[in-house]
């Protein structure tokens, strides 16, 4: 059921008049459906999707709300990764051909993080374990932290990865060396053969 207080914040580019978007809201869209050659069909529609998301929704004689992105997934049975995917994608868009019209909120939002912000966001998000709290601090969604802490995963991983290999090449390399000092070669026993009465000694 529709819930939100406001639209999706990522969509303040989207503008409809009537029953069709707007035109700089058409050129954003049709820039995405032009571009992306992934862009398959969703059910009922991604324009239709884009129209229900920024629309005020009717859930009793007295009260609207918007719907939220999740609810509105859940509600289509539609992939939520997928939908929120396509919905940055167009905002990506929008921020290139509508670069004035881009809210200053959303510019701080998205903005180019430092290294020592990354960092800072990756080992708050271990500490707190709470998107809210490391989204408030540092004024990202919530989504770029999902980002950040899987690509730190994934260094973590490799790493762990890499210094197992290492170590398990030093530990066959110390195993070989070690068969190889108690492992003395065979001698010829002819060469320890010392005759001791000269009777013994071939002709």
């Amino acid at each position: 059921m529709p819930h939100g207080a406001s639209r999706s914040e990522g969509l303040w580019w989207c503008q409809f008049e009537y029953d069709d978007l707007a035109p700089d809201s058409r050129k954003v869209f049709d820039r995405y459906r032009d571009g992306s050659l992934r862009c398959r069909p969703i059910p009922n529609g991604l324009l239709e999707c884009l129209r229900d998301l920024t629309t005020k929704q009717q859930i009793s004689s007295r009260k609207t709300a918007y719907w939220t992105v999740d609810a509105y997934a859940r509600h289509k049975g539609l992939n939520i990764s997928t939908l929120c995917s396509r919905l940055r994608k167009l905002e990506k868009i929008a921020f290139e051909i509508l670069p004035d019209r881009v809210p200053e909120f959303r510019k701080r939002m998205l903005r180019e993080l430092t290294l020592d912000e990354i960092w800072d966001i990756v080992f708050g998000f271990y500490e707190h374990g709470d998107y809210n709290i490391i989204a408030h601090k540092f004024g990202i969604p919530k989504w770029r932290i999902g980002q950040l802490v899987k690509d730190e995963k994934a260094i973590r991983s490799y790493n762990r990865f890499a210094e197992m290999a290492d170590k398990a090449r030093v530990e066959m390399e110390a195993d070989l060396q070690a068969r190889r000092e108690t492992v003395q070669p065979e001698s010829d026993p002819e060469d320890n053969f010392k005759p001791t009465d000269p009777s013994d000694e071939f002709p």
